[in-house]
């Protein structure tokens, strides 16, 4: 077995790129090359289903941090392939909720058009603003697990992307999506923190700034580590069918499953009950990784490392989110107070709208991590005082 191409293609940008924003971008990639041809059996009962190893995968971290390059290099890769366009198609442009569906609509001359690959590094300018992301968001919490999915798209009427007339498999979609904080607040209703969108989503938050080298040398063999990993790539769109596991690695799941202490709060819960599916997917996104040729069988190995992504990938962005209407209207105040506001404003401000002063706290907490606002102390004659000001940032960028 050699190794595994999401460790090659970290190598490939040692000291100019953080670890996390090349892993997760080959994990996307790995996802949607495997798109919905191969599965792993999930018994519930007296019923049985199909795991595919699709994946909604989200790198938030500050405006600058290279995020976008390591997806960007993934991308490139992927783009060298023969499958893209043939097996899978990779759209990275805006997107609505219907233009999407648009995208998804095979053809006899491009039969596997359904095979989504939506790659968007500046989340919040491809998809616009809350108003018009919201049904963009709900189609994705939908359309996860690949159920029956029926829409009225602009170009075709009425449409079933769960039936293909021209190839085997219906419709998959995976996503990679990259964004900063205040970005994200800005394209994502406040009210989508408490949905199930964000446990479907492996998000990856990393707010340390760390300087990359400068022009770090290629590592030896960076050719052919490039060539190694589109010839895989290439491989994994042609695999289909069941990754069976070893009864040890099955022994393993089990008891892993039942040893996981039970989180306490509500957002980690909604993490917890969908982490045995985590596991599943990016297991088999790991032994792909691994593998050689059509390989399909996941060891205890492959469900260790996809635990410890698991973990990686649990933080959820709902911190950034929260408020709901009440933080969106404080937002709204603040964008037109050019003179800022102190705590005691908002509270009265926010009493009139039967908001507790915990409430005041804990938006402007959201809005400072967010990144859309600032405090400054002024100085005065007595006691200092606190003012909250709407940082502008990245506004225009």
């Amino acid at each position: 077995m050699g190794q595994s191409i999401i460790t090659a293609f970290e190598n490939l940008a040692v000291g100019a790129l953080p670890t996390r924003f090349m892993r997760w971008p080959m994990v996307g990639t790995i996802a949607a090359c495997l798109a919905n041809r191969t599965w792993v059996r999930v018994q519930r009962g007296g019923f049985e289903t199909r795991l595919r190893p699709n994946l909604y995968t989200l790198l938030v971290a500050p405006t600058g941090s290279s995020k976008s390059l390591g997806i960007k290099f993934a991308r490139d890769l992927l783009a060298e392939t023969t499958g893209v366009g043939t097996k899978i198609h990779l759209y990275t442009g805006t997107s609505s909720a219907k233009g999407m569906l648009d995208q998804m609509i095979p053809t006899e001359s491009s039969p596997n058009r359904d095979k989504l690959y939506l790659v968007q590094d500046e989340l919040a300018s491809d998809v616009g603003r809350p108003e018009m992301a919201e049904q963009y968001f709900k189609a994705l919490t939908k359309m996860y697990y690949l159920e029956p999915y029926e829409e009225t798209t602009r170009l075709n009427g009425y449409t079933n992307l769960s039936v293909n007339k021209y190839c085997e498999f219906g419709y998959c979609l995976n996503v990679m999506w990259a964004t900063t904080p205040r970005w994200l607040c800005e394209c994502m209703p406040a009210t989508m923190a408490d949905t199930g969108l964000l446990p479907r989503i492996c998000t990856i938050i990393d707010m340390k700034w760390r300087w990359p080298e400068f022009d770090p040398p290629a590592p030896e063999g960076a050719a052919a580590t490039r060539a190694r990993i589109v010839k895989r790539l290439d491989e994994l769109m042609e695999l289909e069918g069941e990754f069976v596991r070893t009864p040890e690695a099955y022994e393993f799941l089990r008891e892993w499953y039942y040893s996981r202490p039970e989180p306490t709060s509500n957002t980690q819960k909604a993490y917890f009950a969908r982490e045995r599916d985590w596991v599943e997917k990016l297991a088999m996104v790991v032994a792909a990784a691994e593998g050689e040729a059509d390989e399909q069988r996941i060891t205890v190995g492959h469900y260790e490392s996809a635990i410890k992504l698991a973990i990686d990938a649990s933080e959820s962005p709902a911190r950034f989110l929260k408020g709901g209407d009440f933080l969106d209207e404080l937002r709204a105040k603040l964008r037109v107070s050019p003179n800022g506001a102190n705590r005691s404003e908002v509270v009265r401000w926010a009493e009139r709208r039967h908001r507790l002063a915990r409430d005041v706290d804990n938006a402007i907490e959201h809005l400072i991590a967010a990144g859309q606002l600032r405090q400054e102390v002024i100085a005065t004659k007595g006691r200092p005082k606190v003012r909250y000001f709407w940082d502008k940032g990245d506004e225009d960028e």
